[in-house]
């Protein structure tokens, strides 16, 4: 969700909290130095940390050096090993109806795109 999307959906929910005198006359002072109302305050400040937390596991950031490798594996992927094709061939009548042999006889050799199956 944007918060753009979250800035223009009807505010129609609430959000009830506790905290200690000290901790509100610190959001409030905060709120006032921003020139907002607490409510906006918390709100804003609620909605950015939200964002941010769900980014951060949602996302995966690579360096230069890590994207490089990441696609070298995808376009160039090792052959299975003797393990994989044998965990392959044990799994052909399991319930997930043999994926690991499917991979193989795709040949889908990754490791990276088993991590992808349940």
């Amino acid at each position: 969700m944007s918060q753009i999307h979250l800035a223009d959906a009807p505010k129609n929910e609430r959000l009830e909290t506790r905290c200690s005198a000290d901790q509100k006359a610190l959001i409030a002072r905060a709120a006032a130095l921003s020139g907002r109302t607490v409510t906006d305050f918390a709100n804003s400040t609620l909605i950015e940390a939200a964002t941010r937390i769900i980014r951060e596991h949602e996302v995966i950031s690579l360096n230069a050096r890590d994207s490089k490798a990441f696609v070298a594996a995808l376009l160039e992927p090792p052959s299975p090993g003797k393990r994989l094709r044998k965990a392959g061939e044990r799994n052909s009548g399991s319930r997930n109806q043999g994926i690991l042999a499917q991979f193989i006889s795709l040949g889908i050799r990754s490791k990276s795109y088993l991590l992808c199956t349940t």
